[in-house]
């Protein structure tokens, strides 16, 4: 998957950057998230890449941070002991308040979101996940939710999309402009699914 993932995401910033894949050079931050280097980013490109089991979710903004996710549910016993630790306050009382069929969907609709954020921050899990305040979103197969999310330790807004691609498949971006419009696409094979 690795291997696959990033021969994706080479050919899709050569097809951004006019450069061809195989000469694409990558720079890495302090925390070792990559980022295109300066010799071939004339343009403000950015970009982020998730994958979770058969899933992959690659972003890309011109002149604005991304960062995406994408988490394939699994059924976990500890969720609620994992929120108590990773989750604001405000994020833990939302999901107890749900109702007990809803609470494996309330987690992963956080988790999604804050993975998301911390990635474009480019400080991962280095950046305190109980500093920014989420929302649990309830969301059909097919629907998203954007909303506004606050960093606590930064003087900026991050816009973020929350959206469920499949019963057990949780998607999310976050950028650092308002009206950007993000889109999102998926492509299946009969071994495989690119999301």
């Amino acid at each position: 998957r690795f291997i696959c993932s990033r021969g994706l995401l080479r050919i899709l910033l050569g097809v951004y950057t006019g450069v061809q894949p195989k000469e694409i050079n990558f720079a890495f931050n302090a925390y070792g998230k990559p980022l295109l280097s300066n010799i071939h980013n004339n343009t403000g490109l950015h970009f982020n890449l998730s994958h979770s089991k058969q899933f992959m979710s690659i972003g890309f903004t011109k002149d604005a941070l991304i960062g995406v996710d994408v988490e394939l549910m699994k059924p976990l016993k500890d969720h609620l002991e994992i929120a108590k630790r990773f989750f604001s306050a405000s994020e833990v009382e939302q999901l107890i308040s749900l109702p007990v069929d809803k609470l494996l969907d309330g987690f992963y609709s956080c988790w999604t979101v804050k993975e998301a954020v911390i990635k474009l921050s480019g400080e991962g899990l280095s950046y305190p996940l109980k500093d920014f305040d989420v929302q649990l979103k309830d969301l059909n197969v097919g629907e998203s939710s954007r909303y506004k999310v606050s960093l606590k330790n930064l003087n900026e807004n991050l816009f973020v999309e929350v959206f469920r691609l499949q019963n057990d498949l949780f998607g999310a971006c976050a950028i650092n402009k308002e009206n950007l419009e993000i889109l999102h696409c998926s492509f299946e094979s009969e071994e495989r699914s690119i999301n």
